[in-house]
């Protein structure tokens, strides 16, 4: 018997990474739930891909980068 991968998000996944992205791409503030429901997607949803991965890559950095502002603004 041949095994059948999933090739895509389960609908719930999708629309967390497309809010997500939206968040990215509008320039909101990301937070730890954000970056934990992609690492969580990518850990348990089959159908995740390199996109989602480096979508969870790009939240860290952004989460990062947004600490190093968030210090430099009370000094």
């Amino acid at each position: 018997m041949v095994e059948v991968k999933k090739t895509l998000l389960s609908l719930e996944n999708a629309v967390t990474i497309e809010r997500i992205g939206h968040k990215l791409s509008s320039g909101e503030y990301i937070d730890d739930s954000d970056y934990l429901d992609v690492a969580e997607i990518i850990l348990y949803d089959e159908g995740a891909t390199v996109t989602e991965d480096v979508l969870l890559k790009a939240l860290s950095k952004v989460r990062e980068l947004q600490g190093v502002v968030a210090r430099l603004k009370t000094d």
